[in-house]
C-alpha cells in the first residue's frame, strides 16, 4: 500500500502542472488589464506602465509562468492584487470554511442518500420507494440557487428559525451560532448530491440483493438487518464510494453558488470576487489548491476501496 501510495502521489505531480498551465494561460490570454482595473479609468499610460512593471505583467508569458511556479514551490502564491495580502494565507483562511460547509454537506447527502436508497432498494416496488424514487427526482432536479432562495424566505424569514446569511452572527464565533448558521447552506449543497447517493444505491442494492449468496444467507435463517447490512450493502459499496468520492470533489470547488447565496465566506466567494477584480494571482491560488484538494480526494477513495473489500490490493 505504501508503494502504490507514493507511486499515486508522484503521477499526481504532471497532472497538477497540466492545471496550472492552463489557469495561468486561461487567465492571462483572456481580455482586460488588471492594471487597468486597480488603478481606474483615468490612470495615465505612465502610471499603467509602472504597475504592469511592478506586477510583473510586461514580461513574457513563459517568465512570468516560471517566476509564479518557483513561488508555489517555495510557499510563496504571490500576493492579491485587490487585497494587498498573501494569496496563501487569504486562501487558506477561506479554504476552512468552505471545508466546514463540505463536510455537514456531506454529513447529510450521504446519510440520507444512502439510508434512503436503502429502504427503497429492500421494498422496490411498494409505496416507499416510489416515494423515495419521487423525492430523490425533485432533489437533484431544483437548482441550487432556487432551492436555497426558497429556505431562505420559508424556515428563515417566514418561520425564523435559522439565520439566512454569514457564517456567524456580528460578534459572535461559538460553536452553536456556527451550527445554526450552517443548517440552511449545508443542506441546500446537500440535496442533489443526497438524491444521487439514493438513485445509485438503491441501482446498486437491487443488483446486489439479486445475487445466490443474498438468497443463501435468508434460506440459512440469518436475519433480515444483517442480510441487507452485512452481506448486500458492503458488496455495494464500491459503485457508491465512487460517487462520494467524486461529489466531494464537487463540493469543495462547486459550492460557489451556494457561497454567494448564503453569503458564506468560503473559497468561491474570494474566487468569485477575484475573478470580477481580475486578480490573478488570487484567482490562480484558488484553482490550485481546489485542484490539490480534489486530486487528494481521489486518492483517499482509492484507499478506501481496499479498506471496505479485502479482495482490492494494491501493489
Amino acid at each position: 500500500m505504501a508503494s502504490y501510495l507514493l507511486r499515486r502521489l508522484l503521477g499526481t505531480l504532471p497532472t497538477l502542472l497540466g492545471v496550472s498551465v492552463l489557469v495561468f494561460l486561461s487567465l492571462h490570454l483572456t481580455p482586460g488589464d488588471p492594471a487597468q482595473v486597480i488603478l481606474g479609468p483615468k490612470a495615465t499610460a505612465t502610471s499603467l506602465a509602472a504597475l504592469r512593471s511592478e506586477l510583473g505583467l510586461d514580461q513574457p508569458i513563459h517568465v512570468q509562468y516560471a517566476r509564479w511556479m518557483a513561488g508555489v514551490a517555495s510557499g510563496d502564491w504571490g500576493r492579491s492584487i485587490q487585497l494587498k495580502a498573501g494569496v496563501l494565507p487569504l486562501v487558506w483562511e477561506r479554504l476552512k470554511a468552505t471545508l466546514i460547509l463540505a463536510a455537514a454537506a456531506m454529513l447529510i447527502a450521504v446519510g440520507t442518500g444512502v439510508a434512503l436508497g436503502i429502504v427503497s432498494a429492500v421494498r422496490a416496488g411498494g409505496l416507499t420507494d416510489r416515494s423515495a424514487i419521487a423525492t430523490s427526482l425533485v432533489g437533484y432536479s431544483l437548482p441550487p440557487f432556487f432551492l436555497g432562495i426558497v429556505l431562505q424566505v420559508v424556515f428563515g424569514l417566514r418561520l425564523g428559525w435559522f439565520p439566512v446569511t454569514g457564517m456567524y452572527r456580528p460578534g459572535g464565533s461559538d460553536l452553536p451560532d456556527l451550527l445554526l448558521h450552517l443548517v440552511l447552506p449545508a443542506v441546500t449543497l446537500a440535496a442533489g448530491i443526497g438524491a444521487l447517493l439514493a438513485r445509485m444505491t438503491r441501482s446498486t442494492m437491487l443488483e446486489v440483493l439479486s445475487q445466490d449468496y443474498v438468497r443463501t444467507a435468508r434460506a440459512k435463517g440469518v436475519r433480515p438487518g444483517a442480510v441487507t447490512l452485512r452481506h448486500a450493502f458492503r458488496n455495494a459499496l464500491i459503485p457508491i464510494l465512487t460517487i462520494i468520492g467524486l461529489q466531494m470533489g464537487y463540493v469543495l470547488g462547486g459550492a460557489v453558488l451556494v457561497e454567494q447565496v448564503f453569503a458564506w465566506p468560503g473559497i468561491g466567494t474570494l474566487a468569485v470576487n477575484a475573478i470580477l477584480a481580475r486578480d490573478f494571482p488570487l484567482v490562480q491560488g484558488v484553482t490550485l489548491l481546489v485542484a490539490v484538494t480534489y486530486v487528494f480526494t481521489n486518492l483517499l477513495t482509492d484507499v478506501a476501496y481496499s479498506l471496505s473489500d479485502p479482495r482490492i490490493t494494491y501493489r
